[in-house]
């Protein structure tokens, strides 16, 4: 085919758009459609030299073909896989070592899709956004796409032709992206991973480059194209924010119209700008190695945008050293009849999948406390967590109340815990002070269901979290059929409200749930650390000879980390209710300014936003006396 300028420039948007998205930039939250773009592009070129072929030679071979993708993609992927493990095991504590060796052994079989679909993640269990080959979905569903599309293009152009051929790729875009908006409502995992629910994309490139390839009958509208076709990728990026829509779905729409219509455009000027070529040369190098880089600066070293957007530029030197000096040299060597790349790829696809999934069956067995710094072993979830049905995440809405303390004596004041895991965390010191008080306590919980009347998009599940609102609707008709003396209600700062959101957010559900208590008390979020608690003192301790890290070699300052703000808009929505208070906790859990992840071989942290339940206890005297200032009396009187 045809080399076209243009098409190596988009490539180039494309994946700036990902690695933009992935660092942190502010404007570009939805630049992960570079993916679908990627996606577009794809099936318009490879479908066209498969049809090419066709045309040429009268057959398609098969062979040939995949080993020409072998030749594209296998010896770049495989360096990474091996730099990878090799940064794992001496980068990243042991906890973290299966995650990784699973998602590798399933990224060298072009499967990793099918594994970041399936596997079950909890709540405080290391997500996939964790891996370090989180990013080689994409590639799974391409190449899973490419195992049959050859096939069925040689069928259909043998049954009836390049017209059958023209006419089963646009219904399948149309079948497709039908499947695709009603697995985003009922599965949106699956919707966002596998393959059947994303070919419409790939087809899509395939149905412009069959129909309009030669672009003669369109050449009148090349600058409306695009000028559509630029608008719809800009507006896609920017305000496709993750926390906004539930993707893909219907909204996927856009980016692949907008890539279609850039393809159709034909030789635009801009994109065949000279630094957008170069990176659209380097696209599949820099898609590689860009994740990798961000996700091990942020466990290493902490999750602040520098060190994101640092990590980012870091890998673009290591995807032009890859591109030159493996991709490219690669690329040159012939194909053959095709027997021996494809013999290679299925060999080291064994090889690769068989010793990492070995190694994590290995991982498995053994006592990872044994490979621990002593205070890790100080970490533990609030008692709650052992019922495991007071927080069902979100697998259900129900609404689950746990009774921690139970007073025989009736009379007692009832005292209820209501919100999301960063509230649950203070059950540990508010069981304390209730055995203490005489209090009867209650704890009604749901992990990431902030106390906030206001939908949102929950990025593990790739949807609205709707069973957080069906869950918030019914505590409040809990709270009324069971009034409190107490409530209590918190939540984590970590959501991604802007400050408007959580004030009035915040207001409409204190007026619905401030008539069911006496007395409603709100504790303001605790400070989120700009690392992982439990990771940093882990890599303090690989590193420190001595082994024993000190106290502060994990904290930050108070200052830097206060969520001021929310808290902020928090006590605006407090006070439009008179029986409501705001309880700060930041200089509780942070004393004299600083925010340590441990102090005298006690976790104080357990990750990047949870407090450890022995910490917690350890607070209760002082979260009881904030308690009493707050209501004006000690509320076990």
């Amino acid at each position: 085919m045809e080399f076209r300028k243009e098409i190596e420039g988009l490539r180039g948007v494309a994946v700036l758009l990902v690695v933009l998205a992935h660092a942190g930039v502010p404007g570009f939250a939805g630049g992960y459609i570079g993916v679908d773009v990627f996606f577009v592009i794809s099936g318009y070129l490879i479908t066209g030299r498969l049809a090419q072929e066709r045309a040429d030679t009268g057959d398609i071979s098969l062979m040939a073909f995949y080993a020409r993708r072998a030749r594209r993609l296998l010896a770049p992927l495989a360096v990474l896989l091996l730099v990878v493990a090799a940064c794992t095991v001496h980068l990243l504590p042991m906890s973290a070592w299966q995650l990784q060796l699973d998602s590798l052994g399933w990224a060298a079989l072009w499967a990793s899709n099918v594994f970041f679909s399936n596997a079950s993640f909890g709540y405080f269990s290391e997500g996939a956004d964790t891996s370090l080959l989180l990013h080689t979905w994409s590639l799974g569903v391409e190449e899973q796409f490419y195992l049959i599309w050859p096939a069925v293009v040689l069928l259909l152009c043998r049954w009836r032709g390049r017209n059958a051929l023209v006419v089963g790729c646009w219904l399948l875009v149309l079948a497709g992206f039908a499947a695709a908006v009603v697995a985003a409502e009922y599965a949106s995992v699956s919707a966002y991973y596998q393959m059947p629910f994303r070919l419409w994309q790939l087809a899509a490139g395939a149905a412009v480059q069959l129909t309009f390839g030669a672009r003669d009958g369109v050449a009148r509208f090349t600058v409306l194209f695009h000028v559509l076709g630029a608008a719809l990728l800009a507006v896609s990026a920017v305000f496709f924010v993750p926390e906004w829509i539930s993707y893909p779905g219907a909204w996927a729409l856009l980016p692949t119209l907008g890539a279609s219509l850039l393809l159709l455009g034909g030789r635009d000027v801009p994109l065949q700008a000279r630094p957008l070529r170069w990176f659209g040369r380097i696209s599949y190098s820099l898609y590689l190695w860009h994740w990798p880089a961000i996700t091990l600066a942020v466990a290493c070293l902490g999750t602040s945008p520098a060190i994101r957007a640092g990590a980012a530029i870091a890998s673009i030197p290591v995807a032009w050293l890859s591109w030159r000096f493996i991709e490219t040299p690669v690329l040159r060597r012939p194909i053959g009849d095709g027997r021996a790349w494809v013999a290679v790829f299925l060999a080291t696809a064994a090889v690769f999948a068989g010793t990492a999934h070995w190694s994590s069956w290995q991982i498995a067995k053994i006592e990872l406390s044994a490979q621990q710094p002593p205070v890790l072993r100080t970490v533990a979830l609030p008692a709650l967590y052992s019922d495991p049905s007071c927080d069902e995440f979100y697998s259900a809405s129900r609404v689950v109340p746990c009774r921690l303390v139970s007073q025989a004596e009736p009379g007692r004041p009832r005292v209820i815990l209501a919100g999301d895991s960063v509230a649950a965390q203070w059950s540990t010191a508010l069981s304390a002070i209730a055995v203490a008080r005489g209090w009867d306590l209650t704890v009604i919980t749901k992990s990431s269901c902030p106390m906030v009347d206001q939908s949102f998009v929950y990025a593990p599940i790739k949807r609205r979290y709707v069973e957080c609102e069906q869950w918030r609707d019914g505590l409040v008709e809990y709270l009324h059929a069971h009034p409190a003396d107490l409530l209590l209600l918190g939540s984590s700062a970590a959501y991604g409200f802007s400050p408007q959101e959580w004030e009035q957010g915040g207001s409409r559900l204190l007026a619905r749930v401030a008539p069911t208590a006496d007395q409603v008390l709100v504790l303001a979020p605790t400070p989120l650390l700009p690392f992982n608690a439990s990771q940093c003192i882990q890599s303090v301790f690989s590193m420190n000879t001595a082994g024993t890290p000190a106290d502060d070699s994990c904290s930050a300052a108070l200052a830097d980390v206060r969520p001021d703000e929310v808290t902020s808009r928090i006590g605006a929505a407090v006070a439009t209710q008179p029986n409501a208070r705001l309880i700060e906790v930041a200089d509780l859990v942070c004393p004299d300014g600083l925010c340590r992840a441990e102090q005298g071989g006690v976790m104080h942290y357990r990750d990047g936003q949870h407090l450890n339940a022995a910490y917690v206890l350890s607070l209760a005297p002082a979260l009881g006396h904030a308690l009493d200032a707050a209501t004006g009396h000690p509320a076990g009187k």
